[in-house]
């Protein structure tokens, strides 16, 4: 069984899978949906729509684990600040300019949305994403908002049941009982509080403790997607593939997955979600023009995209959430100590005691 303390590699493999997923999806299905493409199989990346869900699942484990080292409010949303807003900004005005250089129609806006947009609650606001792919990041700032909730009211530590009403509501709406707004829908994550719950039971499982109702709850998350997702039969037991995967990988059962180039991917698989779809699509559309095939489109895109996400995470991603983190410890470090407790105050106090 790995410890906690180790380096989980796996999840980085794991996040560089979950972004080629959905890189692979709107290449190809979504691409072929929105502007058409020449002679390319598009059926079978279908399920890549279900790419973001294994991201939601991870972001479960990994907020929860991330809690048990930084266990303050403060330091929560610092810690998720610097992690996800600095790229997000960058990759904001990058996707904005080339959109409305090169144009990609359905998918430009004015430059009003854009300053909405950085706030990352647009979808709260009915503005639309500057890239449709954003949703997702509004759904991770409500997750993160209820687990701050949790951790500053002394709950985090039974998160995973304190995520079960969101998923109560979410059946009985599935189910035709009762009808929520949107934004209800979106702020209780009625669609998406499963997987965020199954992330939490699996880092349960992942360090070991209190084992014995992490089973029949993973089952009860499993058991939502089939409420949720009817559309195709198979589309559940697709989502049921994460939980098995994950399973084994929390039980040591993947290492071998841990090999340079998955791991690489991992480590970009931020930047490359932010990135990868509206530019994406600019490119493959450009080299369409040129007269290049749709194989060589999407060839070309990946490979730019690939490397605009690396210099995205090295220039960007990685500097700016060390230097934030830097920062809160030295704020930290400035409040801690009070004016009383300098030594040499402490030493003066001592000596007129002894006098």
């Amino acid at each position: 069984m790995p410890k906690a303390t180790d380096r989980f590699q796996t999840l980085d493999v794991f996040r560089g899978l979950a972004a080629m997923i959905v890189v692979v999806y709107h290449y190809f299905y979504r691409y072929e949906q929105l502007y058409g493409h020449e002679g390319i199989p598009v059926d079978w990346t279908r399920l890549g729509l279900y790419g973001v869900h294994f991201f939601f699942l991870i972001s479960g484990f990994v907020i929860y684990w991330s809690l048990q080292r930084a266990p303050s409010v403060s330091s929560f949303l610092v810690s998720r600040f610097s992690r996800i807003f600095p790229a997000y900004w960058v990759a904001l005005i990058l996707t904005f300019s080339l959109v409305a250089l090169f144009g990609l129609p359905g998918r430009e806006f004015e430059f009003v949305t854009l300053v909405i947009n950085f706030s990352m609650i647009q979808e709260y606001l009915n503005v639309p994403h500057i890239d449709q792919a954003y949703w997702t990041l509004t759904t991770e700032l409500t997750f993160y908002f209820w687990i701050a909730v949790l951790l500053a009211t002394g709950r985090l530590k039974h998160a995973e049941y304190w995520l079960l009403p969101f998923m109560a509501i979410g059946a009985a709406h599935y189910l035709g009982f009762i009808e929520l707004p949107l934004r209800v829908s979106k702020s209780l994550l009625i669609k998406h509080a499963n997987l965020f719950m199954a992330g939490i039971l699996l880092y349960r499982l992942y360090t070991a403790t209190h084992k014995w109702d992490i089973w029949p709850l993973l089952v009860v998350s499993a058991a939502m997607n089939f409420l949720i997702y009817t559309k195709v039969w198979y589309d559940p037991w697709f989502l049921a593939s994460y939980y098995v995967a994950f399973a084994l990988a929390v039980t040591g059962r993947l290492n071998k997955l841990c090999v340079r180039p998955l791991l690489w991917l991992g480590s970009i698989s931020y930047t490359l979600y932010l990135l990868h779809q509206n530019i994406g699509y600019v490119i493959i559309r450009e080299v369409y023009a040129m007269g290049g095939n749709g194989w060589v489109a999407i060839g070309v895109a990946l490979v730019m995209v690939l490397m605009m996400a690396e210099c995205l995470s090295r220039l960007v991603e990685r500097p700016a959430a060390a230097s934030l983190r830097s920062l809160k410890k030295r704020f930290d470090a400035g409040r801690s100590q009070k004016p009383d407790d300098r030594p040499e105050e402490i030493e003066n106090l001592a000596s007129t005691r002894r006098r």
